[in-house]
């Protein structure tokens, strides 16, 4: 019997072995009281402010999508979603809790099928990209350093301009897309796909969905500049925000390890030391930021899993409830 190899736990596995081992190099290049010291000269009105700002971008993010499907009173709940969601965004490999994010929608019955939410998603994560590419630019022109577009962004650029396009041309045509009559199944799904650009067309929805991306893009920035202030790096605050911008740039791409231990890390190290920090003040640095960037999403998530568990009893309590009533009936 032929062995099936399982290329998607290798790549997972070799991924991570080579995430710790980058990260391992970096540990090994300062010291633990050197450590302790930098953390111990953490300012703490930025620190504050990069939490709130953090904190502030999951809300943006789920006001956005409830333009596209109204919660109809359930905005707590949607919150949660996006709270688990970028949790499992952080946790997974290579961005792969857009997936949950998708089937946690359908489950809470935020949207009727993952079919019809699909379009919506593609438009979110298409003016996502396109944010990025504009304040990239911005960021290049106004403060102009080292770091520029780089290839990172050309990538996302490319990226979203293919993704913008075809979505466009798919919410033109989707009454031209051709059933399969034979496949009652797939026809069911190309149906619901319709449905779902239907939410897609007109420019308000682009515009709308553009201008939500930037913001929630320039207040996760915003906290990656105030994490920088908050561990003391030398620069002004307009050259963290540029660091800011390339990091987020490449964290962005579906190409990281859980957690994004070692690769984020790298990316950190590197971008500070091409903005002249010495390689154990650049660590120190690292290391105090990626703490933030992973305690404050499993925080996140800590309370979205725990209010969907809630809404889950709840909703099951109310069904048992008119099962019995229907009983007595």
């Amino acid at each position: 019997m032929k062995r099936v190899v399982n290329w998607k736990s290798i790549v997972r596995w070799g991924l991570l072995a080579f995430g710790i081992a980058i990260f391992a190099f970096l540990v090994r290049q300062i010291s633990f009281d050197q450590l302790v010291s930098s953390l111990a000269r953490t300012k703490l009105d930025f620190f504050v402010l990069g939490i709130l700002l953090t904190l502030s971008a999951t809300l943006i993010r789920t006001v956005r999508f409830g333009f596209f499907f109204q919660p109809h009173g359930r905005w707590m709940q949607l919150y949660a979603v996006f709270l688990t969601t970028r949790m499992l965004n952080i946790a997974m490999p290579m961005k792969s809790g857009e997936i949950a994010f998708v089937v946690l929608l359908r489950k809470f019955k935020f949207v009727p099928s993952v079919a019809e939410v699909t379009p919506v998603w593609l438009l979110l994560r298409t003016t996502d990209a396109a944010a990025l590419v504009l304040l990239i630019a911005i960021a290049s022109v106004l403060f102009p350093t080292d770091l520029g577009m780089g290839p990172a962004g050309w990538l996302i650029a490319g990226l979203s301009t293919a993704a913008f396009a075809g979505l466009i041309t798919l919410s033109r045509w989707s009454d031209r897309i051709p059933m399969v009559d034979r496949l009652p199944h797939l026809a069911s799904q190309i149906r619901r796909f319709q449905t779902g650009l239907i939410h897609t067309r007109g420019t308000a929805a682009w515009i709308r969905s553009l201008l939500l991306a930037v913001l929630t893009s320039i207040t996760l920035i915003l906290s990656l500049t105030s994490f920088q202030l908050a561990f003391n790096v030398p620069f002004s605050p307009a050259v963290a925000f540029t660091i800011g911008v390339g990091v987020f740039t490449i964290s962005a791409l579906p190409i990281h390890p859980p957690l994004g231990i070692g690769t984020i890390d790298a990316v950190w190290t590197g971008a500070l030391m091409l903005m002249g920090l010495e390689i154990e003040a650049a660590v120190a640095v690292t290391i105090g930021i990626r703490m933030m960037d992973i305690l404050v999403p499993a925080t996140e998530g800590v309370v979205g899993s725990g209010m969907l568990q809630l809404a889950g009893r709840q909703e099951d309590f109310a069904d048992q409830a008119v099962h019995q009533q229907s009983r007595n009936l």
